[in-house]
C-alpha cells in the first residue's frame, strides 16, 4: 500500500514542503499513516538537524582561521614595520629591494581605513588583489609634506565624530572623495604574501613621487590588515588599452582627430614611449630594479599619462615556475634579457631589454611577443642572436631603439636617459606633424 503524506516545516519564515511516499512493510502492515509518518519525521529532522550542525561547524572553523590570520598579521606588524625615526638613510650601494626589511614605516602615510569605501575587485593574480576605493579627505593628506602645518592636520583625520560629521575636517566642511586603487592580500594570505605587500608598502615610500610612475597615497596598517592606497589609473593596463583601439588606429603621424579614444595614431604610440623611460630613468636613480617590466604593467592615468606599477615588488616574481606558467599564456619569460634567463641577473640593463619587448608590444598595439616562437625554443632562438622583426607601420628608427636595447652584451644597451632623449629627438623631427596631438607630457 502506498500512501502519499505533504509535511510542512517552517525554518526562518520560510515553508518547505516534504513529500513522503510511505509504504507499508510486510513484517507491519498495520501502522497507521500517522505512526509511519512520526517516524519519516524524526529521520528528516535529524537529516537537517545534521545539516545545520555541519554549517555551523564549518563557520566557526572559517570564523576561527580569519580571526587566526588576522592575529598574525597583527603580530607580524611590529617585524615587518621597525620604529621610524625620522633619520634612517638609504645604503646607496645596495638595491632598495635588498635593504626593503631594515626599512622603516613612515607613520605620516597611516590614513584612517574608516574614511576608506572599498569597491569592486578591479584585479587578482598571484601578488594579491587591487579594489577601486574612495578615499574621503586625500587631497587634504599630503604625507610627503613634513610641514608643521600638515603634521599637525593629519592626525586630527582619526578623530571620531558623531553621526553626519565622519567626513568634514574639523572646521565642519566637508572632505572631497579621491578615486583611489587600494591593494591587499588575498583570503587565506601566507605569513611570505603578507610580509612581500609589507615590504612593496616601504619601498614606495621611499621611492617618492614621479608623474611617471603609480605614486604611493597612504596606507592603513594599524588594523588587523595591510591596505596598500596608490593612484587609480581610469584607462587600466596599457596593454588592454592599445588591444581595444586596433579598431581605431591609423599607421600615419598624422590623424584627422587628436582624441585617442577617436583615433589613434603613431604619434600616440611614440608619445607613449617617450613617457616609460623617464619613469624608469627615475626608479634606477633611487636603486629599484623593476625585473618585470611590461605593458600590462604599465597603466594608463588621466590624460593619457603612463605610469608605470608593480616596481616595488619584494618577491623574487622568477623564482616559483607559478609566476612563469599562467592559465592566459603570458609568460613573463618572453621579457627577461638574456642574461636574466641563463644567468638570473637582473639590473638597470636588463629593465632595458624588457622595455625593448614593452615598445615592440606598444607598436603592435598589445601583440604578444615571439608569437611563432614556442617558449621552449626561446632560448635557443636568442642565444643564436635572433630577435623579433620591427612591427608594421613602426618607424625605423623606433626599432633601431629596440635592436639596441636588445644587444647580447648589458654594457652595450643605452641607459634609461638615453632612451628618452632618442625618442624625444624623434618627436622633435616630427613636431610640425604631432605637436596638436601630444599632450599629456
Amino acid at each position: 500500500m502506498l500512501t502519499r503524506i505533504n509535511v510542512k516545516f517552517i525554518f526562518d519564515s520560510r515553508d518547505i514542503l516534504f513529500e513522503y511516499f510511505l509504504v507499508s512493510t510486510s513484517s507491519n502492515p498495520n501502522l497507521s499513516p500517522i505512526e509511519v509518518l512520526s517516524k519519516e519525521a524524526t529521520v528528516a529532522l535529524s537529516v537537517v538537524g545534521a545539516i545545520l550542525f555541519l554549517c555551523i561547524v564549518l563557520g566557526f572553523t572559517f570564523f576561527c582561521y580569519i580571526r587566526h590570520q588576522r592575529k598574525q598579521i597583527m603580530e607580524y606588524r611590529n617585524q615587518l614595520f621597525p620604529v621610524y625615526t625620522g633619520k634612517h638613510q638609504i645604503d646607496p650601494t645596495r638595491t632598495l629591494l635588498e635593504q626593503c626589511n631594515d626599512l622603516p614605516y613612515d607613520p605620516d602615510f597611516e590614513f584612517p581605513e574608516d574614511k576608506l569605501i572599498l569597491g569592486e575587485v578591479l584585479g587578482s593574480g598571484a601578488f594579491g588583489k587591487v579594489i577601486k576605493a574612495e578615499a574621503i579627505g586625500m587631497n587634504n593628506f599630503s604625507p610627503r609634506d613634513k610641514s608643521q602645518k600638515k603634521s599637525q592636520r593629519r592626525p586630527k583625520m582619526f578623530c571620531q565624530r558623531r553621526a553626519g560629521h565622519a567626513y568634514h575636517d574639523p572646521r565642519g566642511s566637508a572632505y572631497t572623495k579621491t578615486t583611489v586603487a587600494v591593494k591587499t592580500v588575498r583570503g587565506g594570505a601566507t605569513a611570505e604574501e603578507v610580509r612581500d605587500l609589507a615590504s612593496e608598502l616601504k619601498i614606495l615610500i621611499y621611492i617618492g613621487e614621479h608623474k611617471n610612475i603609480v605614486n604611493l597615497l597612504g596606507a592603513c596598517i594599524k588594523r588587523d590588515r595591510i591596505l596598500v592606497i596608490l593612484e587609480y589609473a581610469p584607462h587600466g593596463s596599457l596593454q588592454k588599452f592599445l588591444q581595444g583601439k586596433r579598431d581605431v588606429y591609423e599607421g600615419t603621424w598624422t590623424t584627422t582627430a587628436s582624441d585617442p579614444e577617436i583615433r589613434l595614431n603613431i604619434s600616440n604610440l611614440v608619445g607613449y614611449a617617450y613617457q616609460i623611460p623617464r619613469g624608469m630613468e627615475y626608479l634606477a636613480s633611487k636603486k629599484c630594479v623593476h625585473r618585470d617590466l611590461a605593458a600590462r604593467n604599465v597603466l594608463v592615468g588621466k590624460d593619457y599619462v603612463m605610469k608605470i606599477a608593480d616596481f616595488g615588488l619584494a618577491r623574487d616574481i622568477y623564482k616559483s615556475e607559478l609566476y612563469v606558467k599562467t592559465n592566459s599564456g603570458v609568460l613573463p619569460m618572453k621579457w627577461m634579457a638574456i642574461e636574466s634567463l641563463f644567468l638570473r641577473e637582473y639590473s638597470e640593463k636588463s629593465d632595458v631589454w624588457s622595455f625593448g619587448i614593452c615598445l615592440w608590444e606598444i607598436f603592435t598595439l598589445g601583440g604578444t611577443p615571439y608569437p611563432t616562437i614556442p617558449v621552449e625554443e626561446l632560448l635557443d632562438f636568442l642565444n643564436y642572436g635572433n630577435r623579433m622583426e620591427n612591427p608594421r607601420d613602426c618607424p625605423s628608427e623606433i626599432y633601431k631603439i629596440m635592436q639596441d636595447c636588445w644587444q647580447e652584451l648589458p654594457d652595450k644597451r643605452p641607459k634609461f636617459d638615453q632612451i628618452s632623449q632618442s625618442i624625444g629627438t624623434i618627436l622633435e623631427q616630427r613636431a610640425s606633424q604631432v605637436r596638436p596631438f601630444l599632450h599629456c607630457f
